[in-house]
């Protein structure tokens, strides 16, 4: 798929121009290569939150390996992939943070044109595997970019969606005006699935000493600088932030109830056991039931 007209220099904001084998910024002068096969837009500039974030999730995703194609097809995934579902055919959408197993990948399968990016490489490898056995390799293209820093040109999406990776930002803020600032006037912004606030200021709290006994025990040497900053989001937190920005929101939905604590076993049970373990998709779907009706019920629906 062709995109050098929307390409610009994360830094220097100008359009970039494509050589032999790279793209360059007039401006700044900075080459952009591809790297393992996927062009690596990342600025150039020094950033140790994103580069420790880089090298976290290489190693996560090289470890975990390829994501099988049901493992994020619970309701709540196919409700805020919908709306980009449902946009004209010829729409362009921009999936940030996909990871190793994007959800744009469905939304690919719908027709629509799909640039997806991360600032992994391991990621950007296994979701273009993926892409390639659901053949729709020739609708979406990986490329290796910051949120914070998008190398697109203003008003060249028709949508974005970031799944899961919202919290991982090291300034929010900035991020979601990235994303305003990349989507067309009255195009769609989709946060899917970030932490509610509530529990870390209670249950996570208790959990530290099991999360310490944990690190002691694996071999890795590396975190996540935002899993272990963040502070989750309140429905208030997002209203302002999404005010600051100067966005409308259509609907912020609660999900995960039940499901949750089902995840959370599985998450806490891989950790102890250092390898990965099967998920049942059947108590995954029974769980999502159960939730869609406990969002309908005041004081929970809060949570």
């Amino acid at each position: 798929m062709q995109y050098d007209d929307i390409l610009q220099c994360p830094i220097s904001q100008d359009r970039l121009k494509k050589c032999e084998n790279c793209y360059f910024s007039p401006k700044s002068g900075h080459k952009y290569y591809q790297v393992n096969g996927f062009f690596n837009f990342l600025p150039k500039v020094s950033n140790k939150f994103r580069e420790i974030e880089e090298k976290f999730w290489d190693y996560t995703y090289t470890n975990e390996g390829e994501r099988d194609i049901v493992g994020r097809n619970a309701e709540f995934h196919k409700h805020f992939r919908q709306p980009l579902i449902n946009l004209p055919k010829d729409s362009l959408v921009l999936e940030i943070a996909c990871g190793n197993r994007a959800d744009s990948l469905e939304i690919a399968q719908a027709g629509k044109k799909v640039i997806a990016t991360d600032i992994s490489s391991k990621a950007l490898q296994l979701a273009s595997s993926l892409a390639k056995k659901m053949n729709v390799d020739d609708k979406i293209t990986f490329i290796q970019a910051d949120a914070e820093y998008l190398p697109f040109a203003d008003n060249s999406f028709d949508g974005v969606l970031i799944s899961a990776a919202f919290h991982h930002l090291e300034n929010s803020e900035k991020g979601l005006a990235e994303m305003k600032r990349v989507v067309k006037g009255g195009g769609y912004i989709i946060l899917g699935v970030e932490p509610n606030s509530w529990p870390y200021q209670t249950i996570y709290k208790l959990l530290t000493p099991l999360k310490k006994y944990i690190r002691t025990k694996r071999q890795r040497n590396i975190d996540s600088i935002a899993d272990d900053t963040t502070k989750g989001f309140s429905r208030k937190d997002l209203k302002n932030i999404f005010q600051q920005i100067d966005l409308e929101i259509l609907e912020i939905r609660p999900v995960k109830y039940s499901l949750e604590f089902y995840d959370s076993y599985i998450r806490l049970k891989e950790r102890l056991m250092n390898r990965p373990v099967k998920v049942s998709r059947q108590i995954q779907q029974s769980l999502s039931y159960i939730d869609n009706i406990l969002t309908n019920i005041p004081f929970i629906n809060n949570l």
